[in-house]
């Protein structure tokens, strides 16, 4: 396949992916606010904290879903068909191993957690238990689809995979609606969406088994392609583990020392940042497997090109989302829930600076996976997570509010794009890492230029809705202009649109 045809494919697919980002975003953000409206502040927080208790039981699948994704696409970059099929074979045969492995610490350890450890008001534990039980049968499903997932991504099948996500955020949005139909709206919520995750899972296995070219599973052991994804998957398993731990450490000590209402603060923030960290998802998974295939081939100058546009992109992309809801984060909260638990709009602004810096280093990321070389990636990035919740109970234990959980966050993050860079640059030694992070402060630059300059004309802006419109017309006006200006790139590209506009015109 020829650069051309890859760039076409690349850019098709960032379409579908961003098409699909923005039904997700719009959808779930208005689901957010149903299920806190219909749940309450209490329900709402003891669903975050016990389905959070399951999540930190996926660190193993979140490994071992890295793996499959980057051995099927090395395969397929190998137009290696039989190697492809004994690939996909292994990675079925072992995410059956897994989830067999979460449903027994899920039944025993989990449950045992959830009675005895967490802070939850005592007429809610019946329901919190059903919750819990449909979270970690969600669990065992979602663990069992990531084979087919990854195979999805990996053909690079992003219409395909737009379509089935938008179909599983509408079907979300339509059981919140059921809810009102059901005494113990909990209960059902999560019964709801354990049947959901079973219905979008089977259109994932249908997909791939009857349109995927080579796509099969055979009943056989491959001793040396399933020890390969488990050394790979075992590397990365620390780091995975450790975030996971983190990120539900965190949760568990916010509901230790403040209780279920700030847990409800901490999802409903989780949720509304989560529209930068979906868009920066959709635009890493369409340059992700061209990245690996890249390497894979030994295509190094490539793979650095798409790591330094897809950075830059991303950026400048972020930022035309970023300044409107970090400035309106109050009015889009009120608007948004009517409710706003108290701290939400600080966790939330917190996480919007988190996700947008952590673009940096997910790309690195992703060039780390490509090598297959992960155990020094995963030790250091583990560690640093621990030190982020160490660093979170050191600040409650001094007496800190709880948003210095989110300034912990905020730390880490940055000590990891540091750290991770210097790990590429290790591996791959033409990676030129340090052009690549100087390559980041221009279009960060841009970004804080655009906050600065609405932040501070706007000021008492009357009108919320007119404040709204005036700030993103302004930002996209700003970061579109002073990107023009700074990048020749993108200058020569308008100048090239509009002289053949010119001609157009002439000839008309």
């Amino acid at each position: 396949m020829g650069s051309d045809s890859k760039n076409k494919r690349l850019a098709e697919n960032t379409i579908y992916l961003y098409i699909r980002m923005l039904f997700v975003v719009c959808i779930n953000l208005y689901t957010s606010r149903l299920v806190l409206e219909y749940l309450g502040v209490e329900d709402f927080g003891v669903y975050n904290v016990v389905g959070g208790i399951v999540s930190l039981m996926m660190f193993v699948n979140t490994a071992m879903s890295g793996a499959t994704s980057r051995f099927i696409t090395f395969c397929l970059a190998k137009n290696d068909v039989l190697e492809l099929k004994a690939t996909i074979s292994s990675a079925i045969q072992v995410h059956a191993i897994i989830a067999l492995f979460i449903l027994l610490i899920g039944e025993s350890a989990g449950l045992w957690f959830v009675n005895s450890q967490l802070n939850i008001p005592t007429g809610s534990m019946f329901a919190a238990n059903w919750v819990y039980q449909f979270s970690l049968f969600s669990s065992v499903i979602a663990i069992l689809q990531v084979p087919f997932n990854a195979s999805v991504i990996s053909y690079e099948k992003m219409d395909v995979f737009a379509v089935i996500e938008i179909v599983n955020v509408v079907l979300k949005c339509v059981i919140v609606f059921c809810l009102v139909w059901f005494s113990n709206r909990l209960i059902a919520y999560g019964g709801l969406l354990f049947i959901v995750s079973a219905l979008i899972a089977l259109m994932y296995v249908v997909y791939c088994f009857s349109k995927l070219e080579g796509f099969s599973y055979a009943n056989r052991y491959h001793k040396q392609i399933v020890k390969e994804m488990t050394i790979f998957a075992a590397c990365d398993l620390y780091g995975n583990g450790t975030f996971a731990v983190r990120q539900q450490g965190i949760n568990i000590l916010i509901n230790k020392y403040f209780g279920v209402a700030f847990n409800a603060a901490g999802g409903v923030a989780t949720q509304a940042s989560g529209i930068i960290s979906t868009f920066m998802n959709n635009v890493l998974s369409a340059f992700r497997p061209q990245i690996i295939k890249e390497y894979s081939v030994g295509n190094i100058p490539r793979m650095s090109k798409l790591m330094f546009s897809e950075c830059e992109i991303l950026i400048l992309f972020i930022g035309l989302i970023f300044v409107p809801l970090f400035i309106n984060m109050d009015f889009i909260m009120e608007l948004w829930l009517k409710n706003v638990p108290p701290y939400a709009v600080i966790f939330c602004k917190i996480l919007l600076v988190c996700n947008a810096l952590s673009v940096v280093t997910q790309i690195v990321q992703d060039g780390i996976f490509a090598t297959g070389k992960v155990k020094r990636f995963s030790f250091i990035a583990g560690n640093l997570n621990l030190a982020c919740l160490a660093l979170t109970y050191v600040f409650f234990l001094l007496g800190k509010d709880a948003k210095f959980a989110y300034y912990a966050m905020l730390i880490c993050i940055i000590s990891q794009t540091l750290v991770n860079s210097y790990i590429l640059q290790k591996l791959i030694k033409d990676l030129d890492m340090k052009k690549y992070l100087l390559n980041t402060i221009k279009p960060f630059a841009i970004v804080v230029f655009s906050l600065i300059v609405l932040e501070f004309s706007l000021g008492e802006y009357t009108g919320t809705w007119r404040k709204l419109l005036v700030c993103i017309v302004g930002n996209m006006a700003i970061i579109i202009g002073v990107t023009i200006l700074l990048y020749p790139m993108y200058r020569g590209l308008l100048i090239k649109v509009l002289k053949n506009k010119l001609k157009r015109d002439k000839y008309e």
